[in-house]
Parts: structure tokens; C-alpha cells; sequence
């Protein structure tokens, strides 16, 4: 039921899922051709939610990050108390040399985590969670392939540089590229979100654009494109940001990273006296899993021997 992936873009990537991607310049000390300092080391690494590429040379880490998780928040108090907003979160991120810290970008998909599915279509929707995990997955190791592609042009690039300025150039070609393939990837998921959702509404799921408010008082979600987010990821993990829902409709975030590269805090909005929790995390620890596949009944014949 699902359309096929764009191959318009080698792209990023979940469980949902999350992209890091570190350029720096870090030390050198050979002092045995100061015309020609050495050039960056350039590593890309792997976690649940991100990929991160790292070029440490001379001048520090610059980084560049997309992350992908699943995002849920939990409305305690407020006008909207009992409501919950879940969806997938795609950021990407840029670190500071000087800082340290990460500033954010990125959509959050509403209504890609199914919950209330009645029994006589619980079939059919794990049936749906399993292709959306499978083709998900593709598109992480679609996203993957493209990064290593970035990482192994950046090390050509920072090794054939001259000097500072050809190899800040080169790390800003690599950050143009990485950012195109960043807009594409979303585009990408956005319509695998988006077949996921229609498909699980014809089965009697109500992704739920809607926080139960009372009457025309319920906030409503507009916009199959996703959610604008902004925010900030300080050099020790801490972490600041906003939701746009809607014109007046902001969450604003806090919250600090874990051990695992998760997230979670605190959150205030959208209605002037909501508050509540949320997490950010990886989308294999989220998504069902798999239902498993029976093992095969013997023959008849056999069985009666």
C-alpha cells in the first residue's frame, strides 16, 4: 500500500529515525611543513538516532547534524490536560565551533505512532506498521549510503585544500549538500508518514489532529507538511526549543539528552496554561515489532506417524 520511495535524493535517515553529522578542525602538531598543515580527519559514526560525520583539523568541530526520533508529549495540566501529541521528529542540526552548541532545525510528522485500533483490524494495521518499519529502514540506509558518499568527497576535498580558506570552502560545500539531502529525506518520509496514516484511517484510526479541548476550544492541527522546529542543543546536552502548530500555537521544549541519545524534559503550550512531559526517542524502541513468523505445521501424514 505504500508508494515507493523517492530516489531522487541519495538521502540521510529511524526507529525512528536520526542523522549527526560533525565537521571540525582539531590539532596538528608537526611543525615539519608549516606551509602546508595537515589536513582534517574526517570519521563517520552511528547511533540509534544519528549519523555523525566529525573532520577535526585545527580550528575545532564544526558539526552538522539530522536526527530522526519519535517524538510524544503528554499534556499534564492545562486546557488540553489528557491530551497527547505523537509523531516522528526529523532535525537537523549545525554545531558552532566557538560554543559547542547545536542549533536545530526540522519538522515534526503528527500521527505516525498508531494507538486505539480496534481488534478486528489489529491485522491489518500491525500488517501496515511492518511495511512502514521495513520501507523507514530503507530509507535510513538510503540516508546512510548518501552521507558516506558526503564524508568520502569532504575527505578529498579537505586533503587536495591548500589552505584555511579552501578547506573551510570545501566544508561549506559539504554542508550545502548535506542540508539538500536533508530537505529531500524529509520530503521522502513525509509521504511514507503520510500513506501510513491515510492507510490506518480507512481501518477506523483517527490520527488525531485535534487535542480534545471542549467545543471549538480544541486546538486543531493544519498541515500534512509537517510542523516547523527550532531550537538548541547546548554543549552539555542540554536542550531548548519550539513547536509551530499553527498561528499562536507554540510548545516550547526543554530538556536534556541521555546516555542513549534520547531526550527528555519538559514542555509548556499550547494554551497559555498547558504543560506537561515529552520524550524524543529512538524509533526502534517505539514501533512494534515485528510479529513473528509461525513455524510451519507439519503433514498430516507426518503428524500421525
Amino acid at each position: 500500500m505504500f508508494t515507493q520511495l523517492s530516489r531522487r535524493s541519495a538521502l540521510l535517515a529511524a526507529g525512528g529515525l536520526c542523522v549527526a553529522v560533525s565537521i571540525g578542525c582539531g590539532g596538528g602538531g608537526d611543525t615539519t611543513a608549516a606551509s602546508a598543515p595537515a589536513a582534517d580527519a574526517v570519521v563517520l559514526t552511528e547511533t540509534a538516532t544519528d549519523f555523525t560525520v566529525t573532520a577535526q583539523g585545527a580550528r575545532g568541530a564544526r558539526s552538522w547534524s539530522a536526527m530522526q526520533f519519535a517524538f510524544s508529549a503528554n499534556v499534564t495540566s492545562g486546557t488540553h490536560a489528557g491530551s497527547t501529541i505523537g509523531g516522528l521528529l526529523l532535525l537537523k542540526g549545525e554545531r558552532d565551533e566557538a560554543s559547542g552548541s547545536t542549533h536545530l532545525e526540522g519538522k515534526l510528522l503528527i500521527g505516525t505512532l498508531p494507538s486505539g485500533i480496534g481488534s478486528g483490524s489489529a491485522m491489518q494495521a500491525r500488517s501496515l506498521i511492518a511495511a512502514f518499519r521495513s520501507q523507514a529502514d530503507a530509507l535510513r540506509d538510503t540516508l546512510r549510503s548518501a552521507v558516506e558518499a558526503l564524508r568520502d568527497q569532504l575527505k578529498v576535498d579537505l586533503d587536495a585544500a591548500v589552505d584555511d580558506a579552501a578547506r573551510q570552502a570545501a566544508k561549506q560545500k559539504f554542508g550545502d549538500a548535506f542540508k539538500a539531502l536533508m530537505l529531500a529525506f524529509q520530503q521522502d518520509m513525509l509521504a511514507l508518514v503520510s500513506t501510513l496514516r491515510d492507510a490506518l484511517t480507512a481501518l477506523g484510526f483517527d490520527p488525531s489532529r485535534r487535542l480534545p479541548g471542549g467545543g471549538d476550544g480544541g486546538l486543531r492541527f493544519h498541515g500534512r507538511a509537517g510542523f516547523d522546529v527550532t531550537g538548541t542543543i547546548a554543549a552539555d546536552g542540554q536542550i531548548s526549543g519550539t513547536v509551530t502548530l499553527g498561528v499562536d500555537q507554540v510548545i516550547s521544549v526543554t530538556g536534556q539528552k541521555q546516555s542513549d541519545g534520547s531526550f527528555t524534559g519538559r514542555f509548556t503550550g499550547p494554551a497559555g496554561d498547558d504543560a506537561g512531559d515529552w520524550t524524543a526517542a529512538a524509533l526502534s524502541k517505539v514501533l512494534p515489532a515485528p510479529e513473528p513468523v509461525p513455524a510451519p505445521q507439519p503433514p498430516a501424514s507426518a503428524a500421525a506417524m
